[in-house]
């Protein structure tokens, strides 16, 4: 990739005319990005079946523990169950860890709470001028209270973000009015020359980031790592893995670390999982500097394809 470069504001605003004219500098540097993570998503599930021919991937189900101490896996759609017996539970469903905690441990027993997600909501603008602005770069940049925001490119619009608010149910989590508000602040603070219409907003969102519980009263300080920490039953159920944290740029790293705690829990195949992209572990090529070099185009050209 090409290599970084710093700018003072003369050159700065040369480059890109539009931004805020108090701007003192700017940096820019290069990195990869995934603009459709839903496939990612879908190869992940795909992997994992074609890795073990007992795996099964069920959508719109839910593990409960019963009255009797017994788990049972439930259909949420069609209302059939079937008894299970794990011997390791993996919770890794982000910033719902503590509300699936709650239906795999009886009330007595549930562990304290571990997470303390935040929302961020997001913008999506229909707006040629901002897009020109951009010249084809994302922009991060502070906002007027110190917030991180930024904007980008997206699928022939702009993406413009976003918020950092405690929540506590993630399923009451929305793009609020006030947000919506507060991002187009934050548009107008950096590029205040371009004006957005109200229907040049064409879709919002919001998602929780799976945050570790914490009491800081600024979110922006709670750590955005991951780690792994394992709920042992009082009752000689089996333990539960509770996965804190992550996000797609780390995703690998966190099964990774997973796997180091299913060791321990479920004998030394789980310490054998091959952590590389299913395309490179098929691939079978040479560790030779030859061989390297045909395996990374052919990665790259695979994720390309794939992921956008």
């Amino acid at each position: 990739m090409p290599r970084h470069q710093f700018r003072g504001r003369r050159t700065t605003l040369e480059k890109w005319p539009a931004l805020n004219p108090g701007i003192k500098s700017s940096a820019t540097y290069f990195d990869a990005w995934v603009s459709h993570p839903e496939r990612l998503g879908i190869e992940l599930l795909q992997d994992g079946l074609a890795a073990n021919s007992q795996a099964v991937a069920l959508n719109y189900a839910e593990l409960r523990r019963t009255e009797n101490g017994q788990y049972r896996v439930e259909d949420q759609i069609g209302g059939a169950s079937v008894a299970v017996e794990p011997t390791l539970i993996i919770n890794a469903t982000g910033g719902w860890i503590d509300i699936a905690n709650q239906s795999l441990f009886p009330p007595e027993a549930r562990p304290a709470p571990l997470m303390g997600g935040t929302k961020g909501s997001h913008l999506i603008i229909d707006n040629d001028e901002l897009c020109a602005a951009l010249a084809d770069h994302m922009i991060y940049y502070e906002n007027e209270d110190g917030r991180i925001c930024i904007l980008f490119p997206y699928l022939g619009k702009v993406l413009v973000g976003s918020t950092d608010i405690r929540v506590d149910d993630p399923e009451t989590v929305r793009c609020e009015a006030d947000e919506r508000d507060y991002i187009l602040q934050s548009l107008a603070f950096v590029l205040p020359d371009i004006k957005i219409k109200p229907e040049e907003v064409v879709f919002q969102f919001a998602g929780v980031r799976p945050l570790p519980a914490s009491t800081d009263s600024f979110t922006g300080r709670i750590p955005r790592d991951h780690f792994c920490t394992v709920v042992e039953p009082t009752d000689g159920g089996p333990p539960v893995l509770c996965m804190i944290g992550g996000k797609w740029t780390t995703f690998r790293l966190v099964r990774g670390n997973g796997s180091g705690h299913d060791a321990g829990k479920t004998g030394p195949a789980a310490a054998r999982c091959d952590n590389r992209p299913a395309d490179r572990r098929r691939a079978g090529i040479s560790r030779q500097r030859a061989g390297l070099a045909c395996e990374r185009r052919h990665s790259q050209g695979h994720f390309r394809r794939a992921y956008g």
